[in-house]
């Protein structure tokens, strides 16, 4: 054996030096014009797709026989023998390994998933130039998240079977609606793969689960004017995730005494972007205290109340007599 023992290549790719054997004579002088045969002696599991470039082979002027090997489909160990008839130490065998990565192929079918639900997400193994490859033995991986605020939950692990080149692990979650977010997928028993990371991918909310009171209350202003600053409430999902497009109602729900000229400048909207309604009092013709509620259908925390009071001040009028 001369050389090229012992190398590791990416899976359906060509190692990066030749397995070199060298024939001589009883005093070590290289010897031209021998026959020498090269054949894949072991593979992994049911491994295709490996090849030699040369398979008969005659030494050299130096006495050397080459043949390079691209690796199989599998993950694992290669073995290739160098042999020629009636030679001491012959045959001569060589040892390669076949390496792989881990890579996300998929999230959720390509479609943003939403906060605290469940969704697939597709692992491969892949060789070289992005080949599918199969693991030899059984390979668990594990997700982790490595970008993004959220909590990554559910189910976490699956097992790549040996034989094959996909695990599809059902029922992740993630609790944060938000974009960039990445996993990366690490191999945590069974053959040896490279982590691999997702495509950056969104994250949007899950459905609306609570009505939060956010800013406007127990604001004073005088009587028949309108106060400084809106009624606001959120809706958000189970999560804390705020959630847009949900109706919520505003209504005035008492006033002091027989008051009136009391308006709210919405009383039926939809949340924004940001989770986000609101409505501005306009305080009625009597000083004293108002509420309005805010409401919308089947939310924890629905109404929300807001307290405003109306205040005034006194006068003094001049009445001049005859």
């Amino acid at each position: 054996l001369t050389s090229g023992n012992n190398q590791s290549g990416q899976a359906l790719g060509t190692l990066a030096s030749p397995f070199v054997v060298t024939v001589t004579d009883a005093y070590g002088n290289p010897v031209s014009g021998t026959s020498v045969s090269f054949a894949v002696a072991g593979v992994p599991g049911s491994a295709s797709g490996q090849l030699l470039s040369v398979t008969n082979a005659t030494s050299l002027a130096n006495g050397q026989a080459s043949s390079m090997l691209t690796l199989g489909n599998t993950v694992g160990s290669y073995t290739v023998t160098a042999s020629s008839a009636g030679l001491t130490g012959s045959p001569v065998t060589f040892t390669a390994t076949a390496t792989g990565r881990l890579a996300i192929a998929s999230i959720n079918g390509g479609v943003s998933p939403s906060a605290g639900t469940g969704f697939d997400v597709v692992v491969q193994v892949q060789g070289a130039g992005g080949a599918a490859v199969n693991v030899g033995t059984d390979t668990v991986v594990a997700l982790s998240r490595a970008a993004g605020t959220g909590i990554l939950g559910g189910t976490t692990n699956g097992t790549v079977l040996a034989g094959t080149n996909t695990v599809t692990i059902s029922g992740v979650t993630y609790t944060k609606a938000e974009a960039g977010v990445v996993l990366t997928a690490t191999r945590t028993s069974g053959d040896s793969l490279a982590a691999g990371n997702s495509a950056a991918f969104t994250v949007t909310a899950g459905a609306a689960a609570t009505l939060m009171l956010t800013s406007g209350n127990n604001q004073s202003g005088q009587a028949l004017g309108t106060l400084a600053s809106p009624f606001v409430v959120t809706v958000a999902d189970a999560y804390g995730n705020p959630v847009s497009g949900t109706n919520v109602s505003f209504a005035l729900a008492s006033v002091p005494g027989s008051a009136t000229g009391q308006a709210l400048s919405v009383t039926n909207t939809t949340t924004a972007a940001n989770g986000q309604a609101l409505s501005l009092l306009t305080l009625g013709n009597t000083v004293g205290s108002y509420t309005v509620t805010a409401s919308s259908a089947g939310l924890s925390g629905s109404p929300v109340t807001f307290t405003a009071t109306a205040t005034g001040k006194l006068a003094i009028t001049l009445v001049s007599g005859g």
